[in-house]
């Protein structure tokens, strides 16, 4: 079978897109944690098969969030559930991709389950010091 046209790119477009959400993580006083979606900047698409590296995925989520040029950082994320930890009482939490190591290991895992999404909170320098990037 041979798809051709709109079928084909949006077959295409389900396998390599990741689901990225801008907002931040907030760990509650019982260990607990949850993610804060950035209302103003809401989710994204990025499509994934040519990026090789986490300084590469970056880029392309200030792109797709219209930040590029910008002085803003990117802290990306994901959120792996683990049974295994829950039942011996550990408290899962998120995971960080900041090494291309980290990239290769959330693709593997987006790869195998497209529900894995990629988490971001970005945020810019003020005043010397970093903050939550403010919405326009």
């Amino acid at each position: 079978m041979t798809l051709t046209g709109a079928r084909a790119w949006t077959v295409g477009l389900c396998n390599s897109c990741v689901v990225v959400m801008a907002g931040r993580w907030i760990m509650f006083d019982n260990g607990a944690w949850d993610f804060k979606i950035d209302n103003d900047r809401m989710g994204r698409a990025v499509e994934s098969s040519k990026i090789r590296g986490a300084e590469e995925l970056k880029t392309c989520i200030l792109a797709a969030y219209g930040l590029l040029g910008r002085e803003v950082s990117a802290e990306m994320s994901y959120w792996l559930n683990d049974g295994e930890s829950e039942m011996v009482g550990l408290v899962a939490s998120p995971v960080e991709i900041a090494t291309n190591k980290d990239f290769r290991i959330f693709k593997a895992l987006h790869r195998a389950d497209k529900s894995v999404n990629l988490f971001v909170t970005l945020r810019e320098s003020v005043g010397g010091e970093m903050i939550f990037l403010r919405s326009e």
